[in-house]
């Protein structure tokens, strides 16, 4: 191969690692509702959701764990903490049973 080939076949080679990671956008509380809202209620698949809404899969999972131990108010970001508030209500639930 000449130079000129091998130059060319580097510029189309994607990023391998952390260098073609996406960057983390906040959702909204009415996006995460829309989103476990299409998977639960309306059946669609999950791939499907995140494909079409560009969430990971890892992020819905949190959503939908939250969704199902909190409600709406699970979906509530606790900034910095993670997905504290799946284990805040999580808390909850097990003190409301041991009363």
């Amino acid at each position: 191969m000449n130079e000129q080939t091998v130059a060319e076949k580097k510029r189309n080679i994607p990023p391998r690692g952390g260098r073609g990671a996406k960057k983390m956008r906040p959702f909204t509380v009415a996006e995460k509702l829309r989103a476990v809202r299409l998977h639960l209620e309306e059946g669609f698949n999950l791939t499907l959701v995140c494909q079409e809404l560009d969430v990971s899969k890892s992020s819905m999972g949190n959503w939908l764990k939250a969704y199902r131990l909190g409600g709406e108010a699970g979906l509530e970001s606790y900034r910095g903490q993670g997905c504290i508030s799946a284990y805040f209500f999580d808390a909850q639930r097990r003190g409301a049973r041991m009363k």
